[in-house]
């Protein structure tokens, strides 16, 4: 992971003049990965799932966070994966509690019900599966 390039390209002007960027949650980034993948892999997948478009995905794995977004390997069939961006819509998040509630909470209730068809079965079936992925 330590060799994975961070991306801060939506830096201020501030920013820029005060030399490379030290992202806030760049001390905690490998604790919140831990976590979600240990405890929140089906979110992860998700949310990979939703906004990444890579729906041929079978396992998410996040590999880092910062403020703006967090990377995320998905793997495929075959031994083949690929690493892909997702950036929070809400903006910059700069603390680990709010960054967690926000990826388990918002995201992936988002993800759950924005791209399924219509309809009380799939809602259902949905709702199953979100459910299930709290109990495990």
């Amino acid at each position: 992971m330590s060799g994975l390039l961070r991306r801060n390209d939506q830096t201020s002007n501030d920013d820029a003049t005060a030399g490379r960027f030290r992202d806030p949650m760049e001390s905690v980034s490998d604790k919140i990965s831990e976590h979600l993948n240990r405890f929140h892999a089906a979110t992860i997948l998700l949310v990979a799932w939703h906004y990444t478009g890579r729906r041929d995905t079978i396992v998410a794995q996040m590999i880092q966070v910062d403020r703006l977004g967090f990377e995320v390997r998905c793997h495929f069939y075959g031994g083949l994966y690929s690493e892909e961006r997702v950036n929070f819509s809400s903006g910059p998040i700069d603390n680990a509690n709010v960054m967690i509630n926000y990826i388990v909470g918002d995201m992936r209730r988002e993800a759950a019900f924005s791209k399924w068809p219509n309809g009380p079965l799939m809602k259902a079936m949905v709702a199953i599966y979100m459910i299930l992925c709290v109990v495990w």
